[in-house]
């Protein structure tokens, strides 16, 4: 197997984002920690998620009765342009976005509710306040709880308090049954769009620290004997100092060396040399028995010598 082969590992079938629309997602970042990356972006997929869900309810809305859906038309209209600002709030703290993001669904959300009414089922769309967890990340969980609070308040009050078929057009079944398969195909497509980003670019971080082992490991195991790298892998904390008993050490002096490398490209260079390192390990392996057997018989000799 080739060097590189060994380095990369088994093949990797995590799907790659193309560049731009990583770079759509990484807009208004400004942090450089991993962490705080992953959650923003999540941020900026569920505010474009949004935006596109909101259009495409003014779109049908739209089909189905222009002018007397006016209203509902202005409130989806400025839920599809409203999340397209919240990347530019990331530059003001790391859950700013989301906060903002979390406060405009919540509130506003409300309206088309009261709007269309408990038939229409677009109280569902607070179903996704579970999905936030992703936005804020674990370490901020008691942030997280207070929205997933009031999230599952505001669908209780809905499904209670919410008029049945509101107040635009209420005598339209048809159009609440419309808005209804509408709003659960689209609260589905939601959650697995955040959710399929989110451990995709988890998958991503693993791939890339199980490569980081893996150079690790290369490294150690080329600069240390196996034993010592083993104990060092066990948490061994004593000092680490073995007994070697029969050393050969070979010192040799590349004549001209330094001219000659003086206008070679770098990895030309290391290339030379690791050819030449590999060149006298060879030829150590294969007269080290020749050169033991040696060095037995003149010890031998010397024991035997009457001067000793």
């Amino acid at each position: 197997m080739p060097n590189g082969a060994l380095l990369r590992g088994p093949s990797d079938n995590t799907p790659h984002l193309p560049q731009w629309i990583d770079r759509l997602v990484s807009a208004g970042i400004v942090a450089t920690d991993p962490d705080i990356v992953r959650r923003q972006r999540c941020v900026n997929i569920s505010a474009a998620a949004i935006s596109v869900n909101s259009l495409s309810h003014l779109v049908i809305n739209a089909f189905y009765d222009l002018h007397g859906l006016a209203i509902l038309h202005a409130y989806n209209l400025l839920m599809a342009v409203l999340p397209l600002s919240v990347p530019l709030l990331h530059r003001f703290g790391e859950n700013v976005a989301a906060i903002v993001l979390a406060i405009s669904v919540l509130f506003a959300h409300a309206f088309a509710v009261c709007a269309l009414g408990v038939t229409s089922d677009l109280h569902i769309y607070y179903t996704s306040g579970g999905a936030l967890l992703l936005l804020f990340g674990v370490q901020n969980w008691r942030l997280y709880l207070v929205f997933f609070a009031l999230y599952v308040a505001a669908l209780i009050a809905a499904v209670n308090l919410a008029p049945i078929d509101g107040f635009l057009l209420p005598e339209e079944g048809a159009l609440r049954d419309l808005v209804s398969t509408h709003a659960l195909i689209n609260t589905i497509t939601l959650n697995s769009i955040v959710l399929f980003y989110a451990l995709t670019a988890l998958r991503r971080a693993e791939v890339d620290l199980q490569a980081e082992h893996r150079r690790s490991e290369s490294l150690l195991a080329a600069v240390m004997p196996t034993s010592v790298v083993e104990r060092l892998k066990t948490g061994e904390e004593t000092r680490i100092a073995d007994r070697i008993e029969t050393l050969s050490v070979l010192f040799a002096d590349v004549v001209g060396f330094t001219s000659a490398v003086h206008e070679m490209p770098p990895e030309d260079v290391v290339a030379y040399l690791d050819r030449l390192v590999r060149r006298f390990d060879s030829l150590c392996e294969r007269h080290a028995d020749t050169v033991t057997a040696t060095v037995y018989e003149r010890t031998r000799c010397l024991e035997r010598s009457p001067h000793n």
